[in-house]
């Protein structure tokens, strides 16, 4: 027959219980202290790698002093200075940069090419009427250096119904 345990060994027990799981809730809480700590070192990690090289690198990372003055600069009622008037015309704006390829020299000898749609292809699939032609695309490109064609121009229609 096995025998109850008396009060004492029963609050024993209990205390070593106690003392068990305040030692494991300390290990997590300090195993969760390292996990932020890896966890932060590895954003750091890769905002150093990933971020782009520039001064803009340090608007990414998180400055309590930063925000909370910005915060209260927020919450104040101040007004804004205006700036008085100098008579001085305005600076003129610089031209904007011109995009995209340079067009080809004029001197360069000149091919149309046309593709157009087969007289069986200019009928409305949906509504079997005849399309009508809508627009085009123009593309000209350089000329081939093993075959020495000349430049080329391509006009591309576009059809609707």
């Amino acid at each position: 027959m096995s025998r109850r345990p008396t009060t004492h060994e029963l609050e024993a027990l209990i205390a070593a219980h106690a003392a068990e799981l305040a030692a494991l809730k300390a290990e997590n809480e300090k195993l969760a202290q390292r996990v932020l700590h890896l966890e932060e070192q590895l954003r750091l990690e890769r905002l150093r790698r990933y971020a782009p090289k520039s001064e803009k690198l340090k608007e990414r990372i998180f400055n309590e002093a930063e925000q909370a003055a910005a915060e209260s600069r927020d919450d104040d009622d101040v007004e804004a200075v205006a700036v008085p008037d100098t008579g001085l015309p305005e600076a003129p704006k610089p031209a904007p940069k011109t995009r995209g390829r340079k067009p080809l020299p004029d001197d360069l000898p000149r091919q149309r090419v046309e593709h157009d749609l087969g007289e069986d292809q200019k009928d409305c699939p949906c509504c079997r009427n005849r399309m009508h032609r809508m627009g085009e695309t123009v593309t000209e490109s350089w000329p081939r250096l093993f075959g020495q064609r000349p430049a080329g121009f391509k006009w591309i229609p576009a059809g609707l119904c």
